[in-house]
């Protein structure tokens, strides 16, 4: 299995960097934002509160500070 993973993971850095059109960027932005928005939660988005792990934010929503 490691032998696996090393392969693949030297194909992946060798190859070339894909290109991505506007489009497709686009599409898939849009497509996050559908998803974000039929989470069961009231999740309120911040720029500035960060979590150290995912425990921690598990812990937040936990005290219903969404």
């Amino acid at each position: 299995m490691k032998d696996r993973v090393k392969i693949l993971a030297r194909l992946y850095l060798d190859k070339d960097q894909a290109e991505i059109s506007e489009t497709t960027i686009n599409d898939f932005c849009d497509w996050i934002m559908a998803e974000f928005q039929q989470l069961p939660l009231a999740i309120k988005a911040s720029d500035f509160m960060r979590y150290e792990t995912a425990a921690e934010m598990f812990a937040d929503i936990e005290q219903d500070r969404l």
